[in-house]
């Protein structure tokens, strides 16, 4: 039989990430009589801030452009973490160790059951990572929710993202866990970042960097579930 995937056509603007540092007159004439380098440190911290820009894009998206971010793309899963059992709280700094978990499970789960796909990655807000390292899972043991997730082997990847804080549902606090093949997501680079010709004006000379980017490429949108309310 014939085999294919049933694909829509989706048009996505280009944004450019542009970032740039400064080089004084003094700073090239120290450098020449010391003979060294002056622009290793400044250029690594403009890659970070085109990346962290990029970062924001990939997760907020960018309304001027009409580029969905991961957590408000159409058509992924959404679920709302369940209320504590001693309180009407579903925050994890209300919750134990063992609800915690529960609530991660649960949202696995829903990527799982679909054909083919196996949730590999859980994303975090700082403040989430902290209660996963801060509750205690197992009394006995004394291992953490974190240890717990780590040792039954449930992500390949666990990683901290500041752009989800405030990303649920009534500007909740959020986690994400998704299949991270690039059949499901993919980030769209259609330039790395390139450096510019300088631009010299007394005193300063500016050497700029750019990078080009869609945003995130979601091909299969129901292998990505975002939790809210924690």
């Amino acid at each position: 039989p014939l085999v294919d995937a049933d694909l829509t056509e989706e048009t996505v603007k280009i944004y450019s990430i542009v970032a740039a540092f400064n080089i004084s007159v003094q700073e090239v004439r120290e450098a020449q009589m010391a003979n060294r380098p002056i622009e290793v440190t400044k250029a690594d911290t403009v890659r970070k801030a085109i990346a962290e820009k990029e970062n924001q894009v990939a997760f907020s998206g960018d309304k001027k452009h009409g580029i969905k971010g991961l957590t408000d793309s159409v058509g992924i899963q959404v679920y709302a973490t369940p209320q504590n059992a001693s309180s009407t709280s579903t925050k994890w700094a209300d919750k134990t160790g063992e609800e915690i978990v529960d609530d991660i499970i649960e949202a696995k789960s829903k990527v799982d059951m679909l054909n083919g796909h196996e949730a590999d990655t859980l994303l975090l807000t700082p403040d989430a990572k902290k209660q996963l390292q801060k509750k205690v899972f197992n009394e006995f043991t004394k291992q953490t929710a974190l240890q717990y997730i780590q040792s039954e082997n449930f992500f390949k990847r666990i990683e901290t993202i500041n752009d989800l804080k405030g990303k649920g549902l009534a500007s909740t606090d959020c986690f994400v866990v998704l299949d991270s093949s690039p059949d499901v997501v993919e980030l769209g680079i259609p330039m790395d970042i390139t450096r510019h010709p300088q631009e010299y004006a007394f005193p300063n000379t500016k050497v700029p960097f750019e990078e080009r980017t869609t945003g995130l490429i979601i091909r299969y949108p129901m292998a990505i579930c975002r939790a809210d309310g924690i």
